[in-house]
């Protein structure tokens, strides 16, 4: 003769994702005339079934390119009693930054600690002397845990701050007609590693080229560490009393 007896254990749940766990059930008597079989002993395995996120928190950057690097965090969300491992990867999109030129290249594997909710990295910036438009590049956070549901991508701009501008240094020059010449000074302001060119040219307002001053169209080019030039614009002495021009 045999019989089934059922009984239920309970469990409590929480809000906290551990590794699963195990406990034991053991079958005994004390009275002489019950004979325990040989499987007195069942193990129980209690599953996790909770999960947490990791976020990029932010999940956009923007870094100057002359800045060196750009931090990056990684975010818990939700309660672990576990470490969280996750992979690290960037990557990048056609007519966007690209790596080994604009950033340096990264693939790593982080952990966010049981005891802490968040984990940063920093990544390299490349400084240039290319003028050109502000781009961007990828970081990819895939979890290596299957307690761990994210799959996310953050942005990170580099602002380029390589611009030059270039301007007269004084916005009004006065000079005796019968000096002969005045002269005009441009300068430049900003990285000197480029070269650059602009036009200088003149055009009439009450002074009138070219009884009053020769007229000039002129190309000056800076070269690389060239901040500054100077212009000489021919001025013309007559001899008819007038106002000035």
């Amino acid at each position: 003769l045999s019989t089934t007896a059922s009984f239920s254990i309970l469990l409590l749940p929480n809000q906290v994702v551990q590794e699963d766990k195990f406990f034991t059930v053991v079958l005994e008597s004390n009275q002489a005339r019950v004979g325990i079989g040989p499987l007195n002993v069942t193990n129980v395995t209690v599953t996790e079934s909770g999960s947490v996120e990791l976020l990029f928190d932010p999940d956009t950057y923007a870094v100057m390119e002359s800045g060196g690097e750009v931090r990056v965090c990684v975010v818990k969300v939700g309660a672990a009693d576990i470490p969280l491992p996750f992979q690290i990867t960037t990557f990048e999109l056609p007519s966007q930054a690209t790596s080994d030129m604009d950033f340096s290249q990264l693939s790593l594997v982080l952990t966010v600690p049981p005891d802490k909710n968040r984990t940063c990295f920093s990544i390299n910036i490349t400084d240039d002397s290319t003028l050109e438009s502000d781009e961007s590049f990828f970081v990819r956070l895939t979890p290596l845990s299957d307690k761990v549901v994210s799959n996310v991508i953050a942005s990170v701009l580099i602002k380029d701050d390589d611009a030059n501008v270039i301007g007269f240094t004084e916005s009004n020059l006065f000079v005796s007609e019968g000096s002969g010449s005045v002269d005009v000074t441009i300068r430049r302001v900003g990285t000197s590693a480029r070269t650059l060119t602009v036009t200088i040219f003149t055009f009439d307002l009450t002074a009138e080229a070219p009884q009053d001053y020769s007229k000039i169209t002129q190309v000056v080019q800076f070269d690389s560490n060239d901040m500054q030039h100077t212009i000489a614009v021919p001025v013309h002495a007559d001899h008819v009393l007038e106002a000035n021009e």
